[in-house]
């Protein structure tokens, strides 16, 4: 049985005349009546009941009618669903991200849903070194997260924060009016993210260029977690002003610090990445990256 096979019984059995369905088909009467007989004799079932005065579908034929409609619509359906996803218009994208939700990422996943609203977008919030292991495993798509080193992944920066210190609001530098040096903060107790981190390295480097290494008293997993020991006065914390802006807390003052230094937050997606819906996103976001500033 093939396609034209379903096409030419449905305009037999919409028009119940051999003429004015071969007519409609483009084809003449005598071929399309043998094509019929050969669906019959397939199926094992006749279809249809031909007289001189009329002819009707059997209950046969109506019940393959209803298959045929079905049938055709999902062959169209699957042939449009099929050009969707091979232009991608189409598909699942996985996203994982550390950190707050970056406030441009979500501006890219609006613009993306908008001009892609089939393309089913799911975000889920991590840490860095799973982000790492599951874009390696090709468990996720995209990594939104601080750059580093790795020569089979990309990397787009889509915003750039400075580094700042957050304090318990009893702290002794927590009225303080002018940027905290680095290195006024040797002797305090630091607050971090585990130390295989990215996150931490990062810590650990801006203590080091200050010629000191951070005392960690407790590790916490997530920002939200860290802000809640330093505002329960547990300790002192890095983070970027873009995160403490997103993750306000009555009980923690954010201060700018000197010498200064910036968070910045990719994009990170593999080297050999072929989904259509992937790329695409990624245009989205370097067309919207194109126009508005990273720096936050």
């Amino acid at each position: 049985m093939e396609i034209r096979h379903i096409k030419y019984f449905i305009a037999v059995a919409e028009e119940l005349n051999f003429g004015r369905a071969a007519q409609r088909l483009n084809i003449s009467q005598p071929p399309l009546s043998r094509q019929i007989k050969q669906l019959e004799d397939e199926i094992g079932a006749q279809l249809i009941n031909r007289t001189k005065q009329k002819m009707e579908l059997t209950e046969a034929g109506k019940v393959f009618l209803e298959h045929a409609y079905e049938i055709l619509d999902k062959i169209d359906r699957a042939c449009k669903d099929t050009v969707k996803v091979a232009e991608g218009k189409l598909g699942s994208i996985f996203i994982s991200y550390a950190s707050a939700t970056n406030e441009t990422l979500m501006k890219i996943v609006t613009l993306f849903h908008n001009k892609y609203p089939e393309v089913k977008i799911s975000l889920h919030h991590s840490i860095s070194t799973k982000i790492i292991k599951e874009l390696e495993k090709e468990k996720i798509h995209i990594g939104v997260l601080a750059p580093f080193k790795n020569d089979s992944l990309n990397f787009k920066t889509i915003s750039s924060s400075p580094y700042g210190v957050i304090l318990p609001i009893t702290h002794r530098f927590a009225d303080r009016t002018t940027p905290i040096h680095i290195k006024e903060l040797e002797e305090e107790n630091f607050i971090t993210s585990p130390q295989n981190s990215i996150y931490f390295y990062h810590i650990k480097a801006i203590c080091n260029q200050a010629g000191f290494e951070p005392k960690v008293s407790h590790e916490a997993l997530g920002l939200p977690t860290i802000i809640s020991c330093v505002a329960a006065e547990m300790g002192i914390s890095i983070v970027s002003k873009l995160t403490a802006k997103q993750s306000p807390n009555k009980r923690i003052v954010f201060k700018e610090l000197v010498p200064e230094t910036e968070l910045k937050t990719c994009l990170v997606w593999r080297k050999n990445e072929k989904s259509k819906p992937v790329l695409n996103f990624l245009d989205v976001a370097e067309e919207y990256l194109s126009n508005h500033s990273v720096h936050t």
